[in-house]
Parts: C-alpha cells; sequence; structure tokens
C-alpha cells in the first residue's frame, strides 16, 4: 500500500481529514496555514476540492503541498481567508489578484475585487484628468 506522500507526490488523492495544520508550497514560498482556514472558502472551490480529494495534488521534497502559482498574490489570499478582510497593500495588480481568486473559487474575495476593481479604475481615472 502506497503511503500519503508517495500517492500525494505521484498526483493520487490524500485524506487530508486528519491533519490541523497543512504546510504549502506555493510557486516555492512556504506558507502554513490551518485547514479550517482553506475550507472557510466554502465548497465547490480548489481549497475544498483538494482537501476532498476531488483534484489530486503533488508535495515537494519536505513534505508540504505544491502548488505551482504566484506566492506575490496567493499571500493577500490566504490573509483574506484568515481575517475576511480585503487588504491590497503590496498588490500592484489588482486584476491579477482577481484572476487568482477566481483560479481558487473564493467567490466572496472576487465580489470584494471586483466592487473594489471598480473603485480603484475610478481613482486612477480621476487623477489622470
Amino acid at each position: 500500500m502506497a503511503t500519503a506522500a508517495a500517492a500525494a507526490s505521484s498526483g493520487q488523492s490524500v485524506d487530508f481529514s486528519s491533519y490541523a495544520i497543512l504546510h504549502l508550497n506555493v510557486g516555492g514560498t512556504r506558507f502554513s496555514t490551518s485547514r479550517q482556514t482553506l475550507l472557510s472558502a466554502g465548497e465547490n472551490n480548489f481549497f475544498s476540492a483538494m482537501l476532498s480529494g476531488r483534484i489530486g495534488c503533488l508535495r515537494d521534497e519536505s513534505g508540504a503541498i505544491f502548488i505551482d502559482r504566484d506566492p506575490d498574490l496567493f499571500r493577500p489570499i490566504l490573509n483574506y481567508l484568515r481575517t475576511r478582510t480585503l487588504s491590497l497593500s503590496g498588490v500592484e495588480d489588482t486584476k491579477a489578484l482577481l484572476h487568482e481568486a477566481e483560479y481558487y473559487g473564493v467567490a466572496s474575495l472576487v465580489k470584494q475585487l471586483t466592487l473594489c476593481g471598480g473603485t480603484i479604475a475610478l481613482r486612477w481615472f480621476k487623477a489622470s484628468l
């Protein structure tokens, strides 16, 4: 029988129900968070699919779940899941952040970024006049 690490490294599904703390490697940057935080995004999204085994995942050499995405855009998404507060400090491209939020399927963040994007565009337009 294959181990969980071997199954995950081959892209097979792994039962994450017993994992309270998850270690992620997003584009080469390590993140640690709780299973509960990732599942707070709701159902039918990237995180719930990964943790339920509906999609396979890979692990890096340290055993962290590998996600081949931009870590600079993942950080504000993870912070949003932790606090339910949207902070755009340090985010240079809100359209790219919106794209990532859509990729991960965090509907409430997509909604906030869509509303925020219009506000940011309006401020930029007024400033350029």
